[in-house]
């Protein structure tokens, strides 16, 4: 199966709020004008893979639908929907975009497929669905990626590929850390596991030891 990839840009300057409506027409010019927005700073945009991230959809669904939940991820993750760095995003945008998410996350949950179809169905033809194009990378022959429009593209893309394929996953127990990881057959971790790494478990003795000794 052709691999899932996505460079997404982050704006190393960091972000902040603004109320003032963008200039562009290609964001989402139908948000009140009082409403936030978030912008990026000017830093160096460095880049990312963010297919990579193992359960991108549990972490994105993890942040408050609020202004600060909404300002955090996107320090962290980089805009959901807009490319250039000098661009603005709408705080109501992203709080939707976690609400839904965290709606599907929990009809998955409790197994209600026909929820999950139903919502296919209902928003495959809206603006906002998943958009993915096939794109040709490397040499001879070159190798076939399926690369999302957006992170909020590849953030639904890679639920519903999880659940497609009833991909397991737990997140990691040290506290602090934000990891998700696929566990049984073939991952690499036992269904036993519960850590993401092998410096989590040492990392977490070593934080309990020395809380035990204050």
């Amino acid at each position: 199966m052709p691999k899932l990839s996505l460079e997404w840009p982050r704006d190393s300057g960091g972000y902040a709020f603004s109320y003032e409506r963008p200039s562009t027409s290609l964001l989402e010019l139908d948000e009140p004008v009082g409403d936030p927005w978030i912008r990026g700073l000017g830093g160096a945009i460095n880049h990312y893979d963010c297919m990579k991230l193992e359960g991108l959809y549990r972490r994105f669904a993890g942040y408050p639908a609020n202004k600060k939940g909404a300002l955090a991820f996107v320090k962290k993750h980089g805009f959901l929907k807009a490319k250039l760095p000098n661009s603005k995003e709408a705080v109501r945008t992203i709080c939707d975009a976690i609400r839904e998410m965290s709606l599907l996350l929990r009809a998955k949950d409790r197994g209600d497929w026909a929820a999950l179809n139903s919502w296919l169905k209902k928003n495959r033809r809206s603006r906002d669905f998943i958009r993915v194009d096939p794109v040709l990378i490397g040499g001879s022959p070159p190798q076939l990626f399926y690369q999302p429009a957006s992170l909020r593209d590849a953030i639904f893309l890679q639920f519903f590929e999880d659940l497609s394929t009833g991909a397991t996953l737990k997140h990691c127990k040290r506290p602090g850390c934000e990891e998700w990881f696929r566990f049984g057959p073939g991952t690499g971790h036992r269904s036993t596991a519960e850590y993401c790494s092998p410096k989590c478990p040492k990392a977490h003795d070593y934080a309990k030891r020395k809380e035990g000794a204050v």
